[in-house]
């Protein structure tokens, strides 16, 4: 449960999440906690917004969230992955450096499509965040963090 401070705290940085441009791209944001789960934060986006969430773990193909993401695009949804572990596959890493460059996902040769090569640009309404812990966040490193604008520690 959030307490008011953390309640008006995430609104405010998915709110500057949907508004804010850096350039002619959208952010990506990065919500580090130890706390909460990625479902706890569904009802924090802002009301015009859904979202799908996947949940990567080393059990997971990194294609499946690839294609999740481009189910959440077609959809006009944001897109919530939650890391459970250290485990950043460099193919889902490829694609988050593509969006937070381009807004688009440059995608070969992905198991589960029968496309050999998709560029999926990322709607107006789409934006897409991480969920994971400080340790997890440390463990990928400064590479990783990178990736993001807004970062959300509560």
């Amino acid at each position: 449960m959030f307490s008011e401070e953390e309640q008006i705290k995430t609104i405010t940085f998915f709110q500057a999440l949907d508004n804010v441009l850096n350039g002619q791209n959208f952010d990506l944001g990065l919500v580090v906690t130890n706390r909460f789960k990625a479902e706890d934060f569904l009802g924090l986006i802002p009301p015009k917004a859904t979202a799908d969430i996947f949940t990567l773990t080393t059990k997971e193909h990194p294609d499946d969230a690839i294609l999740q993401i481009v189910e959440s695009f077609k959809s006009n949804k944001w897109f919530i992955l939650e890391l459970q572990e250290s485990y950043m596959p460099s193919q889902l890493y490829g694609q988050l450096r593509s969006l937070s460059v381009s807004n688009r996902l440059d995608i070969q040769n992905l198991l589960g499509s029968d496309e050999k090569e998709m560029i999926v640009e990322q709607p107006k309404e789409s934006r897409v965040v991480v969920i994971t812990t400080n340790e997890i966040a440390e463990k990928l490193g400064n590479q990783f963090k990178g990736l993001f604008g807004p970062v959300l520690n509560i």
